[in-house]
């Protein structure tokens, strides 16, 4: 389900970078274009986060770590 609603976001397709799993979609990590939720239905860009997402890592309490590269490099907590 998710590779047929990533072709319709130029955005994001083709630069994945990390893939989070959880119950009520996915968290998806892309080069450049930031992080995006999937729920299932749709794709949708959440604007916490721009730039270079390459690892994302859940954090046991709902919320996740992204771990970025370039200018930005680094860890960052987002908490539910």
């Amino acid at each position: 389900a998710l590779e047929a609603v990533l072709p319709e976001e130029g955005d994001v397709a083709g630069s994945i970078r990390a893939l989070l799993p959880d119950a009520e979609g996915a968290w998806v990590g892309s080069a450049g274009a930031g992080l995006w939720r999937y729920d299932g239905r749709s794709l949708r860009r959440d604007t916490r986060i721009a730039g270079d997402v390459t690892a994302l890592c859940s954090d046991g309490r709902g919320g996740l770590f992204a771990g970025l590269a370039g200018g930005g490099g680094g860890v960052v907590h987002l908490p539910r």
